[in-house]
């Protein structure tokens, strides 16, 4: 389950024109399932015409190399 107001949270930023990312330390052999998670409790940007947000665990938990990649493109607001 999402925390309370997190989709809402979400959908508010992204009515504001705010590109949001999805950045976890689930495996990328989990991102199906991680998409279809988001899928279900309908969480914006991440349908299949949108751009690639969500950014799953490659070799390390480290998301600092992830999130270098989100700023070389957009301008980090919050990390959440």
């Amino acid at each position: 389950d999402a925390i309370a107001g997190a989709r809402e949270f979400v959908e508010a930023v992204k009515k504001q024109g705010v590109e949001v990312f999805y950045i976890t330390n689930r495996n990328a052999s989990e991102e199906n399932w991680t998409r279809r998670n988001l899928d279900r409790l309908r969480f914006p940007g991440n349908g299949p015409n949108e751009p690639n947000t969500l950014l799953c665990m490659a070799s390390t938990s480290d998301k600092s190399k992830r999130r270098e990649y989100v700023a070389t493109k957009h301008r980090i607001l919050a990390l959440i």
